[in-house]
């Protein structure tokens, strides 16, 4: 019986790489394709809404916690076959991008070092330093709880986008597993790139509590629509990459880092940051999000978005 597995009022701010948020009024976790879909139909039986739980990145949790039933998935099986990685959903991604280096396999030296799970970062196509999901994904498997049924997804039918795909849109498809495809490579230019993107990361980026990037990056071709000046200004101080610009360079030139809201702050070290410094609250990120999005709106005429994802808002 599922009923039996599921757990009520479970704390989830240890399960998000923020720390922050309230609880689900229920919760399980799954390590079974039948668990997920049994839990599925409990919640759908009960007229529950349901929330899924990767490795707890990209997220913010309300305060007041998530209604109705949030499932942790725990499929962390990962083999390797020939240049294919096979990865159950709930894998890390730095465990799987390392498990690529040692078996000579390049491709992911970029996703070193990026928190949170393989499902979780397919459904968000998370990238950085100019690679992405979408370019290594070959085949998603996911249960579709509307249709009752699994189904495999090609590279083309996740509809990739910029940190977008199509299982983003629609949230009735739990990711479980999937193939991403590599190429063989030389094991001193892999490791060397590797090396070079974990001492970015470590040299970079802060190492309070925190979801990651809160805004998505800006194509450049839109700040030239919307504001000509900042875009010659970007081109100028050369911080265009592969056509896009990061949305911390424009919360840097308002002079933001360290701008604080109760426990939370914009990170000294990246402006796309905001931390929890002392027991920060979800309310208190939400202020610092609201204040950044109306000051880029008001001084440069740019709608930033954000990439963070919100559970129980």
């Amino acid at each position: 019986m599922i009923e039996d597995k599921l757990q009520t009022n479970y704390p989830l701010a240890p399960l998000s790489t923020f720390k922050i948020g309230g609880a689900a009024e229920y919760f399980i976790t799954v390590s079974e394709k039948n668990d997920a879909e049994d839990a599925w139909f409990w919640a759908k039986e009960n007229n529950l809404p349901v929330t899924l739980l990767g490795g707890g990145s990209n997220i913010l949790v309300s305060d007041q916690g998530v209604k109705g039933l949030v499932i942790k998935l725990n499929n962390t099986e990962v083999k390797v076959d020939a240049t294919n990685i096979i990865c159950g959903a709930s894998a890390n991604v730095w465990d799987v991008a390392q498990l690529a280096v040692d078996n000579n396999l390049s491709g992911m030296e970029w996703a070193i070092g990026i928190p949170g799970s393989i499902g979780g970062a397919v459904r968000g196509n998370a990238g950085a330093h100019g690679g992405s999901f979408d370019k290594i994904v070959k085949l998603v498997r996911a249960f579709d709880s509307e249709k009752n049924e699994w189904q495999e997804f090609t590279n083309e039918e996740c509809g990739f986008e910029y940190r977008h795909s199509y299982f983003k849109q629609e949230p009735h498809f739990i990711i479980w597993q999937t193939t991403l495809s590599l190429t063989p490579g030389n094991k001193e230019v892999i490791t060397e790139a590797v090396d070079n993107y974990r001492k970015y990361r470590q040299d970079c980026q802060p190492k309070e509590p925190s979801a990651g990037c809160i805004f998505k990056n800006l194509f450049i071709s839109d700040i030239e629509i919307a504001n000509k000046e900042l875009a010659e200004q970007i081109k100028q101080a050369d911080k265009v990459r592969g056509g896009k610009v990061g949305a911390g360079y424009l919360i840097e030139l308002l002079k933001l880092k360290g701008f604080s809201s109760g426990g939370a702050a914009i990170s000294e070290q990246h402006a796309n940051f905001i931390v929890n410094k002392n027991g920060a609250k979800a309310d208190d990120v939400l202020a610092i999000i609201n204040k950044v999005k109306q000051d880029v709106k008001k001084t440069f005429n740019i709608e930033l978005k954000e990439e963070v994802q919100y559970l129980g808002f």
